[in-house]
């Protein structure tokens, strides 16, 4: 084998490997960039609504909380005027008392 068969085997050679290259490695790399993209479109949106998700629960949340605080306040100046009322009543029941006492 001279030179030139030699030269001609490594451009067959690197011929196959081109045309190997530009139908079957490039379109697998170009198929999973497009994948990569899809996925990066994806999870901008999915991050986006979930984002918006937890923000509408949060105000269900805190609206909820807000109720049961109101509730509660309500609760609880219901009873300070009832407990009032009763220490009015020994308030007076006691200065009645004192003034039929003395």
């Amino acid at each position: 084998m001279n030179i030139c068969e030699a030269l001609e085997n490594k451009k067959e050679a690197i011929a196959q490997d081109l045309n190997e290259l530009e139908k079957i490695i490039i379109p697998k790399y170009q198929k999973s960039e497009a994948i990569i993209k899809s996925q990066k479109t994806d999870l901008c949106k999915n991050s986006r609504k979930m984002t918006a998700d937890m923000k509408n629960q949060k105000e269900a949340l805190l609206k909820e909380i807000d109720a049961i605080i109101q509730s509660k306040q309500i609760e609880i100046d219901v009873m300070v005027s009832k407990h009032q009322i009763a220490l009015d009543k020994q308030e007076d029941a006691i200065n009645h008392t004192i003034t039929e006492i003395k």
